[in-house]
């Protein structure tokens, strides 16, 4: 019986005579991007789907989420700290960020890049695949790039279907967003989900198994969210907020305040010298108030997990 699936056979880059094909400039990512381009038309319909149904109620639904309404002051402020605050839901990008691009948006973007990234290396190699495949002049190092990059572009691909359903329904019913802070809103909800794919990318190059490759992934995600959950709970515990990744995508309010590299060139606040030479100020160097509330920071931390994957793949026995 013939079965589908939805990444393509690394076997079926073997049966192609020429070896100069088969080993061609990102041959790899091609036939990634090709047999996985269902699945992210899936999901890209996925998210807009549910963006579509989050972000078309606000308009009907903004004087319910008013701050002094009955239903809000019902509210337990645990939760309410966990979304933003109380005043989150009551302006159309608080409610954007709370609802959909920083909750079920950023749940359905990390199930999907984590899927992808724990196929790309595990997947193959725990069925034997990654060997033959190597077999044929690939160097690991080709591979792990390859692979990468089609983890990339998906979720480039996806990023921009959540800018552009927030673009669209901001529009549509008025969601008052700055046309500059929707990129800032989706750079932000690409670096944590990305932050996903990558997780699960390397755990499957350092472990060469699908479970713990899904456990990373999985795992840096969480850990991200309750830090953020927990550290806005109190005064005593707000030191979660820095070592959050959720925090530092989302710490900044981006829907809200948006984010450009001309905040970089502002007169800082900090001087030394008086105050009249060498000035500096977290919000001059990275852009918001403080160092904890910079979606870049995910994008450094990826790139560190990235690295930790390629060092252990290209050391390490395969299939063992």
């Amino acid at each position: 019986m013939t079965t589908h699936t939805d990444s393509p056979r690394p076997e079926l880059l073997h049966t192609r005579a020429d070896l100069h094909r088969r080993t061609s400039a990102f041959e790899i990512t091609r036939y990634e991007l090709h047999g996985s381009r269902w699945s992210v038309l899936v999901w890209a319909v996925v998210l807009f789907a549910v963006g579509s149904l989050y972000l078309s109620v606000y308009a009907s639904m903004k004087d319910v989420f008013d701050e002094q309404s009955e239903m809000m002051q019902q509210f337990p402020p645990e939760i309410m700290n966990v979304l933003g605050g109380t005043g989150a839901l009551t302006t159309g990008a608080g409610f954007a960020q709370a609802t959909f691009v920083g909750l079920l948006g950023f749940v359905l973007g990390s199930i999907a890049l984590i899927s992808w990234g724990q196929k790309a290396i595990a997947g193959p190699e725990e069925s034997g695949d990654l060997e033959l495949t190597m077999s044929h002049g690939l160097s690991r190092t080709r591979y792990y790039l390859e692979q990468s990059l089609a983890l990339l572009l998906r979720a480039v691909l996806l990023a921009a279907v959540v800018g552009g359903t927030l673009a669209l329904y901001n529009r549509l019913i008025g969601l008052d967003i700055e046309d500059a802070a929707i990129p800032a809103g989706a750079l932000a909800w690409f670096s944590l989900v990305l932050l996903a794919g990558v997780g699960a990318l390397a755990g499957g190059a350092v472990f060469g198994r699908r479970i713990w490759a899904t456990a990373v992934g999985a795992g840096v995600i969480v850990i991200s969210f309750l830090t953020n959950a927990l550290g806005s709970q109190g005064d005593s515990i707000d030191w979660l907020l820095d070592i959050s990744p959720y925090s530092w995508a989302f710490g900044g309010a981006p829907l809200e305040n948006g984010w450009s590299v001309w905040a970089w060139f502002e007169n800082g606040s900090w001087c030394a010298g008086n105050g009249e030479t060498y000035c500096f100020d977290r919000a001059w160097f990275f852009g918001w108030d403080s160092w904890s509330t910079n979606p870049l920071l995910v994008l450094v931390l990826a790139l560190v997990l990235w690295l930790v994957g390629w060092w252990a793949f290209t050391r390490r026995d395969l299939g063992k």
